[in-house]
């Protein structure tokens, strides 16, 4: 393989791996590793996409201000909660079939795409705590998944890249706009807006750099 391919599969399972650590609320150990990585501070100054510049900017100025503190923490925790958790009604669903299906109910039509893709890659048990397939933590962990798939066996990165594209396209960059926006305008801190719209960003830098190579 490539050596600059295999270094672009090797920062985005890095990335893609952080994010859905972050989504799956393992909030602590996703921080610590953005920091000592320093990935924030990278993805500011290495990608052509400003949103995702700006919001990375904003995470470094706002980790820096307040230290990853205890009572930071927990406010970070509680709003967690509020917009992805529950008990009560969500701010910001993390499911895709919150927002693409008509009903916009879970285990919809949509989940099962999902699983379909899941499925095609042998990875069914990529679930293992039964949460809805589309899950935005589980989306982004398959992400993960393929480019890991992909650096151990490189005769299937053709095979993986086809795969993210169709995730990528037809699936989370057309449903995690609308989903970061509701975290924009629900979010009592700083911290997840930022990371809404980071996400955000990396899917629309990732998408058009999967097709470049997909197409060339």
């Amino acid at each position: 393989m490539d050596e600059k391919i295999q270094q672009w599969l090797e920062e985005r399972l890095s990335i893609y791996s952080l994010l859905a650590a972050l989504y799956r609320g393992e909030i602590d150990s996703a921080v610590k590793a953005f920091q000592e990585t320093l990935l924030l501070p990278y993805l500011v100054t290495n990608f052509d996409n400003s949103l995702l510049a700006e919001s990375a900017s904003k995470l470094v100025q706002e980790l820096n201000e307040y230290e990853y503190s205890l009572e930071y923490r927990q406010k970070i925790m509680l709003d967690y909660n509020e917009l992805f958790l529950g008990p009560d009604r969500l701010k910001a669903p993390p499911w895709q079939s919150v927002y693409l299906s008509t009903e916009k109910l879970l285990f919809s039509e949509q989940t099962g795409k999902i699983e379909e893709i899941y499925r095609s890659f042998g990875l069914a048990s990529i679930n293992s705590d039964k949460e809805p397939a589309d899950h935005i933590a589980l989306e982004l962990g398959f992400m993960a998944r393929l480019c890991s798939i992909a650096i151990q066996d490189t005769d299937r990165l053709k095979e993986v890249l086809a795969g993210q594209q169709l995730l990528l396209a037809d699936h989370l960059i057309k449903w995690v706009p609308a989903w970061a926006a509701d975290v924009k305008n629900n979010a009592q801190t700083n911290f997840w807006c930022a990371f809404a719209l980071l996400t955000q960003g990396w899917l629309e830098n990732d998408v058009a750099e999967v097709k470049e190579l997909v197409t060339s």
